[in-house]
C-alpha cells in the first residue's frame, strides 16, 4: 500500500515541477503549411518584438494584435526583387483587405532584414504603447496572414496586397515548452514506465512470484495512465486547444490513448475473472497480452512522429536524437525477444502465481 502511494505522488509531483518550469513566456509559432511561416513575439519594458520567417517565395506576412483580423492592428512585411524589405503598418475596420495607418514611424525594421538563404527573415519592433493600439503582460492574442502573391513592384508601405492564402492565430504562451514537457513525458510513459511493467509480467514472475501482478498493475495504473492523461493536457493547451486529424501524429495519439483505456479495462477483467485453478489460458487473457504490446508499439512508433512534428513547428532537433532513441527502442525489443527465448518454463510455479 506504500508502494502505491508513492507511485501516485510521484505524477504530482512532476506536475508541481513543470507547473515551475512553464512560467517564463515563450512566443515562437511556426506553421509549416502555410509557406513555411514561423513568428518570434518577444516583449521588454518598453517594446514588442517581432521576427517572421517564411519561404524565400512568399508575397507578404502579416502579424496583427488581437484575435480578430476586424479592428486588428497589423504589421506586414514582404521581400522587394532588389533585396530589400519593406514594413507597413496598417488597420482592418472591416473584413476588406487593410489599411495603411498615418502612424508608419511607430515601426522600426532592421537592417538585417531580407532573403536569407532559402528564407525571407524580418525582424521589426514597435513600442508598446502607439496609438490606438496597447500591448500588456495580458495580451495573449495575435493573428498572422500570408500570401504567395507579390506585392507590385514598389517600396512604399501603402502598396496595395492582394489577399491572404493562409490565416491563423497565436497565443503567446509557454507552447515550446508545453510540447517538449508533453514530449518528454509521454517518452517517460511508453518507452520506460509501461515496458518496465511488462517486463516483470512476463519475466519477473520466479523472482517476484508474490509482488510481480502489484508492481505490474500499479506501474501501469499509477504511472503509465496519469502521464499519458498529462502530457496528452500538456499537449492540448500547447496547440491552443485545437485537433488536427490531418497531422498523423495528433491522429494516432487519440487512438493510442483511447487504446490504453481499452487495455487498462481488458486488464481488470482479466484480473476479475481469473481463475486459480484454470488448466488453460483464456481468450481475454490473450487479448491483454497481444492488445497491450500492440498499444505500447504503435505508442513507440508515434513518438518520432511527434519529433519530427516538433522540428517542423519550432525547432529543428539533431539527428542524433533520433539516432539515440531508434537505437534505445531496438535495444529494447532486442531484451524482449532474447529474454522470452532464454525464458524458464514458468508453469512450475503454483498455479494462483500463474495470473
Amino acid at each position: 500500500m506504500k508502494n502505491t502511494r508513492l507511485l501516485t505522488i510521484k505524477p504530482l509531483c512532476l506536475i508541481v515541477i513543470l507547473f515551475f518550469l512553464l512560467q517564463d513566456v515563450s512566443g515562437r509559432f511556426c506553421n509549416p503549411d502555410a509557406l513555411n511561416v514561423c513568428v518570434d513575439i518577444t516583449t521588454d519594458s518598453e517594446n514588442i518584438s517581432f521576427s517572421v520567417e517564411a519561404s524565400a517565395d512568399v508575397g507578404w506576412v502579416g502579424v496583427g494584435i488581437g484575435d480578430s483580423m476586424v479592428g486588428a492592428y497589423l504589421m506586414i512585411v514582404w521581400p522587394n526583387s532588389d533585396g530589400s524589405v519593406t514594413i507597413s503598418q496598417r488597420k482592418a475596420t472591416t473584413h476588406d483587405l487593410p489599411n495603411p495607418t498615418n502612424q508608419q514611424a511607430d515601426l522600426s525594421l532592421s537592417s538585417s532584414s531580407g532573403i536569407q538563404g532559402n528564407k525571407f527573415v524580418a525582424t521589426f519592433t514597435r513600442p508598446l504603447h502607439v496609438q490606438g493600439s496597447t500591448v500588456s503582460a495580458s495580451t495573449k492574442n495575435f493573428i498572422y496572414a500570408v500570401s504567395d502573391q507579390k506585392v507590385p513592384e514598389s517600396r512604399y508601405d501603402t502598396s496595395t496586397l492582394q489577399q491572404h492564402l493562409y490565416r491563423g492565430y497565436i497565443t503567446l504562451g509557454n507552447n515550446t515548452k508545453l510540447m517538449t514537457a508533453h514530449g518528454i513525458i509521454m517518452f517517460l510513459a511508453w518507452a520506460v514506465i509501461a515496458p518496465t511493467a511488462v517486463f516483470i509480467a512476463r519475466f519477473g514472475r520466479q523472482k517476484l512470484p508474490k509482488s510481480w501482478f502489484h508492481l505490474h498493475w500499479s506501474m501501469q495504473t499509477f504511472l503509465t495512465i496519469p502521464l499519458v492523461i498529462i502530457a496528452f493536457v500538456l499537449a492540448y493547451i500547447g496547440r491552443n486547444k485545437k485537433f488536427d486529424s490531418g497531422v498523423a501524429h495528433q491522429l494516432f495519439g487519440v487512438i493510442i490513448i483511447i487504446a490504453l483505456g481499452i487495455q487498462w479495462s481488458i486488464g481488470i477483467i482479466h484480473h476479475k475473472l481469473f481463475d486459480p485453478k484454470r488448466k488453460y489460458i483464456p481468450w481475454w487473457t490473450k487479448l491483454h497480452w497481444w492488445w497491450g504490446r500492440i498499444v505500447i508499439t504503435a505508442a513507440l512508433v508515434n513518438i518520432p512522429l511527434g519529433l519530427h512534428r516538433y522540428s517542423s513547428l519550432f525547432s529543428k532537433l539533431p539527428l542524433g536524437l533520433f539516432i539515440a532513441y531508434y537505437v534505445y527502442i531496438a535495444m529494447v525489443y532486442l531484451a524482449f525477444f532474447v529474454s522470452t527465448w532464454r525464458k524458464p518454463n514458468y508453469r512450475g510455479l503454483p498455479t494462483a502465481d500463474r495470473h
